[in-house]
């Protein structure tokens, strides 16, 4: 998964109107995760030597966004990037086939053949634990199941 968020750069006036702006992205250890790019960076305001873009970053990307003139001489800009934490709650994993099996052979199990799923209960039978969709084949049979 990734976020994106608005990173600026403030050169001041004396260097507005560049095209040469850019910016690369470092991780916590010095290692480039993003070589140096210009695209999308654009001056806001006009004539004010502030560069902004907005950057993608996985979500939880620790490191730096290094700007730079692309001048000569070249000036540098940095500002530490570390993913809040709590910012990503990765993905729930989807039961695992013997866990279907064991559900569906023990457990309250409830069909809704217009919808194609199944609804598995936990073991007091009065919780939904998970839903599984399911098609058919021509003959009928159940062809795939995934978990939802």
């Amino acid at each position: 998964m990734s976020y994106s968020a608005y990173y600026t750069a403030n050169f001041g006036s004396s260097y507005a109107g560049l095209v040469t702006v850019g910016y690369q992205l470092l991780l916590a250890d010095g290692t480039v995760s993003l070589a140096r790019t210009t695209t999308g960076v654009a001056e806001s305001p006009a004539g004010s030597g502030i560069y902004g873009a907005t950057v993608t970053l996985p979500d939880t990307f620790e490191g730096s966004i290094v700007w730079d003139t692309g001048t000569t001489p070249n000036l540098f800009g940095t500002e530490d990037i570390n993913s809040p934490p709590g910012w990503y709650t990765p993905p729930p994993t989807p039961p695992t086939v013997d866990a279907i099996a064991t559900a569906v052979l023990k457990r309250k199990t409830v069909i809704d053949a217009a919808a194609g799923t199944m609804q598995v209960y936990d073991l007091t039978g009065t919780t939904v634990e998970f839903t599984l969709a399911y098609t058919l084949d021509s003959n009928g049979n159940v062809a795939t199941i995934t978990p939802q």
